[in-house]
């Protein structure tokens, strides 16, 4: 018997549900967010490459905890299910990049595949993923995005971006003068260790706009702003 099988029959003959936790992470990321912020925090995300309203979402989790925000996606089928899923969210069907224009958007049956990155996607389909189309998407810098859509006032407790591979570009395209999330995940391709991944571009990037590295999992990062993390219980 395998061992989630032995651990799912342990927890329905003991009743012992006390360690058993809900993620719809796909690493476990929400898990990191719900230990940070605690349970009881009711903050506000802004999530790109949102993809799905549940499946791989780290933003989900809070969603249920009663956190509101804004999902980004440029595929216009996942942003459907976020219009239906999540009603009081802003959702958008938009490609972010660091400056207007339009891109190739390389659509995968794996949805979550989904790339503006021709190497990566190249890569994909030599995995085996079957290709679906590849589409002209309007894309647009996040920070003016934010200024369009983010509720006067509104302070981002997190930030996640994850968009196959633009990952870096879509980061420095938000204004983070004017902009401060209180927390940002972002996603670099490839396993690293930590000691590693503090030489990379984007931790460089962030360190040098006063973030410092939080926590990582296999391929997510979290930084916070360095002078918000204190002040957290």
């Amino acid at each position: 018997m395998a061992r989630g099988y032995r651990y799912l029959l342990r927890l329905i003959l003991t009743g012992d549900w006390r360690y058993l936790k809900e993620s719809y992470g796909q690493e476990g990321e929400d898990l990191i967010l719900e230990r940070y912020f605690g349970k009881d925090y009711r903050g506000y995300y802004v999530d790109v490459g949102a993809h799905h309203p549940k499946r791989f979402s780290n933003t989900y989790l809070l969603f249920n905890r009663g956190w509101t925000g804004i999902n980004i996606d440029a595929n216009p089928d996942s942003i459907q299910g976020f219009l239906k899923e999540r009603p009081k969210d802003t959702n958008l069907a938009l490609g972010i990049a660091e400056t207007k224009g339009v891109l190739d958007f390389y659509r995968f049956k794996e949805g979550a595949l989904n790339t503006f990155d021709a190497e990566i996607a190249a890569d994909i389909r030599e995995s085996g993923e079957q290709q679906l189309s590849v589409e002209k998407i309007v894309t647009s810098p996040l920070s003016g995005i934010l200024n369009q859509y983010l509720p006067a006032g509104q302070q981002i407790d997190y930030l996640n971006i994850d968009v196959e591979g633009l990952d870096f570009q879509a980061l420095r395209s938000l204004n983070l003068a004017q902009y401060r999330p209180h927390i940002i995940s972002i996603e670099d391709r490839g396993n690293r260790s930590v000691e590693a991944s503090l030489e990379r571009e984007i931790p460089i990037y962030l360190k040098r706009n006063g973030y410092a590295l939080l926590a990582k999992t296999y391929q997510t990062y979290f930084f916070v702003d360095s002078s918000k993390r204190d002040n957290m219980t």
